[in-house]
């Protein structure tokens, strides 16, 4: 015999949490079940052609309790998930919604814990900044700890958030005692003491030398220079 089962998402673009969420509730009607998700608008796109009914929350999340309640009531709903138990009580918390409701409700109500909140501690840091997350939210006994963490699948809305890896820009060796050349500009190149770095638009590259023992140039000062060329000077210091 199916079951019918309601998921929450509180947060207005937890895509992380919704994501995840939607991989145990595929499961589900797999199975045969049936999965309700009330969750805010802008993570509809996640919902597309899951076949999964998706209800957006965001003008009745002060009054998050009554629509829980009613709609359990409605759909025969056989338990209740939190996804995830923190984004729920740090966005719900706050703003001053009354969670009391779930130690009230008829049906079992499993938290998603994608922190593992009673290993990690009871507190949300930001570094040096912690916000407290409300005990209760540990109180749970029926808990989900997904593996690995927040494993989105690819699809609309999901991201990657490590950046690409980029190819170090190859280092051209560097004559001993200086670079010797000349800018497009006409501007001298030759560094005795000092270093020149063109930025000039007639060559679009940018030289930067090092010392005979591979020091960079450092400190800063002016240089006369043609008209119109950008070419920078600056004093070398090396051993």
């Amino acid at each position: 015999m199916s079951a019918t089962h309601l998921f929450v998402a509180a947060p207005a673009a937890a895509f992380g949490e919704v994501s995840t969420g939607l991989r145990i509730a595929r499961e589900l009607v797999a199975q045969g079940d049936r999965v309700l998700f009330l969750a805010g608008a802008d993570v509809a796109i996640l919902f597309e052609g899951t076949g999964i009914a998706h209800q957006a929350i965001d003008g009745d999340v002060l009054r998050l309790g009554r629509l829980v309640s009613r709609t359990i009531e409605r759909e025969r709903c056989a338990s209740l998930t939190l996804v995830d138990v923190a984004s729920v009580y740090l966005t719900l918390d706050p703003i001053g919604v009354e969670l009391d409701f779930l130690e009230r409700l008829a049906v079992p109500v499993i938290a998603l814990d994608f922190w593992n909140l009673r290993r990690a501690g009871p507190e949300w840091d930001f570094g040096r900044d912690a916000t407290p997350i409300p005990p209760a939210a540990l109180a749970f006994e029926r808990r989900l700890l997904p593996v690995p963490i927040a494993r989105p699948d690819a699809g609309p809305g999901t991201f990657g958030a490590l950046p690409q890896r980029a190819a170090r820009p190859a280092v051209r060796a560097e004559r001993a005692g200086g670079w010797r050349g000349r800018c497009p500009c006409g501007s001298p190149g030759r560094s005795t003491g000092w270093a020149s770095a063109c930025t000039c638009s007639t060559s679009g590259r940018r030289r930067r030398p090092r010392g005979a023992h591979g020091a960079r140039a450092t400190g800063s000062a002016a240089r006369s220079r043609p008209s119109g060329c950008t070419t920078s000077w600056t004093r070398r210091t090396c051993c």
